[in-house]
């Protein structure tokens, strides 16, 4: 094997045929309510970690929204500013668990991030016997929100 695996940065080696890629860091939550462009939401401390293996990405994350700003209550909430882009390949859906501290919804709360070369994930509420939906942004209080996450996702 060459290469270093097991310390912190962005490592790769090959065992036999096997090519290894590995990556740890960190990146910089924004939670807009577009998917580009739009307007984004204050914040106050944010942490946000990744480890990439293969084409495998795992995230965590943590921010605190001091405001909703100027973020329009009907749009959807989008978690931008991922590492990595969702593969590309068409009907790959990835979910992980979030926690809201201060939200109104009713349902389970997931994030999600979709295929086709995206890089923001969503907020996803599902109600048994129902199709899920995306939370609005209105469905954040006006300040003071907590949001954690987890998710893995596929890249390519």
């Amino acid at each position: 094997m060459s290469g270093k695996i097991g310390s912190a940065g962005s490592r790769s080696g090959t065992i036999g045929e096997t090519e290894l890629d590995y990556e740890e860091g960190t990146w910089t939550i924004d939670i807009y309510d577009a998917s580009s462009g739009g307007n984004v939401a204050g914040k106050g401390t944010n942490k946000a970690t990744y480890t990439k293996i293969g084409n495998q990405v795992m995230l965590q994350g943590y921010m605190a929204v001091s405001s909703k700003g100027s973020m329009t209550s009907g749009n959807s909430i989008y978690i931008r500013g991922l590492p990595f882009s969702s593969t590309a390949i068409i009907r790959i859906f990835s979910y992980g668990s979030i926690w809201i501290s201060s939200a109104t919804y009713t349902g389970e709360l997931m994030v999600n991030i979709n295929s086709g070369g995206n890089d923001y994930a969503q907020i996803s509420i599902q109600v048994t016997g129902a199709e899920p939906t995306y939370m609005p942004v209105s469905g954040l209080h006006a300040s003071l929100s907590e949001v954690k996450f987890t998710l893995v996702y596929t890249t390519d």
